[in-house]
């Protein structure tokens, strides 16, 4: 079945909806789906399937936050490259495809709540940016272009039951937001896996100021494997100090922490702990 017979275009608000009941397969042979920019999120509830490779979804970037929503389940035995400077979010818990998922452009938010968001596929961030508060396996690295993980929604925990790499020959970063102290109120990476940070950018979106005393455990890492490497300009116990317009606030990190006993030394978790005053390196 071809695209065309499951998508028709509407031609009001210049963007592609799927019209095909959820049990009417949607399949992909060497073909891309253009998401234009809209005032409405387009919908895929069918089931997706790839079997060739050279499949695209490119999504313009409309008004809504989510500019394509795939509830269908996606399968086959090649993967997807997201292109294009809007948002697409997969969310169903049954998603079984291989190959690569490449993040070129824009957002791909991964929300499921049980499974694993994005198959078999390893996932490979190549100038876009990749969110959510689901899970990815296989793999996580980054292409030549870099890219961005940004965990939650905003806030909330991503799981990678993979090793996580960020090494590129581009910018590469972590982005997290954080609203608050406690469990959910703050972006955390969550990794069964090995980790690699290779000098990547931290970046801090603070909303509130914390209480002395909180522990904000940015990325957990499983097992006993310490993290390789450091943030860029941010070895452990380094004194940061975060800014957001007029809220200011100081922290420490630490690559030693432990999220199960709250300690900052003895384990393998990043953690940013609120300080009283001062310091050397600032985060905007």
């Amino acid at each position: 079945m071809a695209w065309s017979d499951c998508i028709k275009r509407r031609r009001s608000v210049q963007s592609f909806f799927v019209l095909c009941p959820d049990a009417t397969p949607l399949h992909s042979r060497n073909k891309t789906l253009y998401i234009r920019a809209s005032d409405q999120t387009a919908l895929i509830s069918a089931r997706v399937a790839s079997y060739s490779s050279d499949n695209n979804l490119d999504v313009a970037d409309g008004v809504q936050d989510v500019d394509l929503l795939v509830s269908g389940r996606i399968v086959g035995d090649w993967g997807w490259r997201k292109r294009g400077a809007g948002t697409a979010e997969f969310t169903n818990t049954g998603n079984n495809y291989g190959g690569t998922t490449a993040i070129e452009a824009g957002t791909l938010l991964v929300n499921n709540t049980s499974g694993v968001g994005t198959g078999n596929s390893a996932v490979l961030i190549n100038g876009g940016t990749l969110g959510g508060i689901g899970s990815v396996a296989t793999s996580l690295g980054f292409g030549a272009n870099g890219g961005v993980v940004t965990p939650g929604s905003p806030t909330g925990t991503l799981t990678a039951n993979c090793n996580v790499d960020f090494t590129s020959a581009g910018p590469t970063v972590l982005r997290v937001t954080v609203n608050g102290g406690g469990a959910g109120e703050y972006s955390r990476l969550a990794v069964n896996g090995t980790v690699t940070l290779a000098n990547a950018a931290l970046a801090v979106q603070l909303n509130n100021r914390i209480a002395v005393g909180k522990k904000l455990f940015l990325l957990v890492n499983d097992g006993t494997d310490a993290i390789a490497g450091t943030f860029s300009a941010l070895p452990n116990g380094a004194n940061i100090r975060i800014e957001n317009g007029a809220l200011s606030q100081s922290f420490t990190i630490y690559y030693t922490a432990d999220s199960l006993s709250g300690a900052v030394a003895g384990g393998n978790d990043v953690a940013l702990v609120p300080v009283e005053d001062g310091t050397l390196i600032r985060l905007r």
